[in-house]
């Protein structure tokens, strides 16, 4: 991918160094979008106030278009990696960050599972929609793109199948998680780490049949946290949708 990128822009500058600036200027963009994501999780409680760009827009002004025009142009062409990065990761379809809002908000309403369907039903429609304009641009890029993409919807696709199916299990409603309320499956879902045997925690009461061995706490298999199993007897709060 590199090299193709370095190569498909190598009239643009007097030198393939700029270019290869350029293709790392990209990598830092896609660094730095991946560190806010753990920053954004970490630091809610945080304060932005502002955010200044005027690198541009300051070296326009002194004249390095005509003084130093590979550096100006380095400088616009990572700006407008960014902006298109921007525009494009924010696109409703799955696995983008857009898409994976999306299915966020369809949650509330649908559940988990096809929250998900829905989300990936969306995200092959970008494919096609990526493929075509792909075909009709001649663009390899592009091309991978949609490859990359139908390929998570694939995955996203089975996925929701096995959700679903999960959610259709008969349930256990003499227990219920503490964080998402949901009762959890009648069978041997649960995995002993000593001696890999399967076993209903619930109805063993957290110690694995087999080895003996006792745990003390128990994983939702909806939400993935953790509980004592004595916490796992509450009644229902409310109802979630599946």
């Amino acid at each position: 991918m590199a090299a193709y990128e370095i190569a498909g822009r190598q009239r643009a500058y007097s030198s393939i160094l700029w270019n290869a600036l350029e293709y790392l200027g990209l990598f830092v963009i896609v660094l730095m979008h991946e560190f806010g994501h753990a920053l954004a999780c970490r630091q809610v409680g945080g304060i932005a106030n502002q955010i200044v760009l005027v690198l541009g827009r300051s070296m326009s002004a002194a004249g390095m278009a005509q003084t130093t025009p590979d550096v100006f142009l380095l400088v616009r062409s990572i700006a407008y990696i960014n902006v298109g990065l921007l525009i494009f990761n924010l696109l409703p379809v799955y696995p983008l960050d857009g898409g994976q809002i999306l299915r966020s908000l369809l949650w509330f309403a649908l559940g988990r599972a096809r929250s998900l369907m829905a989300a990936v039903v969306i995200g092959f429609l970008g494919v096609a929609g990526l493929g075509l304009l792909a075909i009709r641009s001649q663009s390899l890029w592009l091309g991978i793109v949609a490859a990359y993409i139908l390929t998570y919807c694939l995955r996203g696709w089975k996925q929701a199948q096995a959700l679903l199916r999960f959610s259709k299990l008969p349930r256990n409603g003499g227990y219920y998680c503490p964080s998402c309320n949901a009762s959890p499956p009648l069978g041997e879902f649960w995995r002993c780490s000593n001696c890999q045997k399967a076993f209903d925690t619930f109805q063993s009461q957290a110690h694995c049949p087999n080895c003996s061995t006792q745990f003390p706490t128990t994983a939702c298999l909806d939400c993935g946290r953790s509980y004592p199993i004595s916490q796992w007897t509450a009644s229902p709060i409310a109802p979630r949708p599946a």
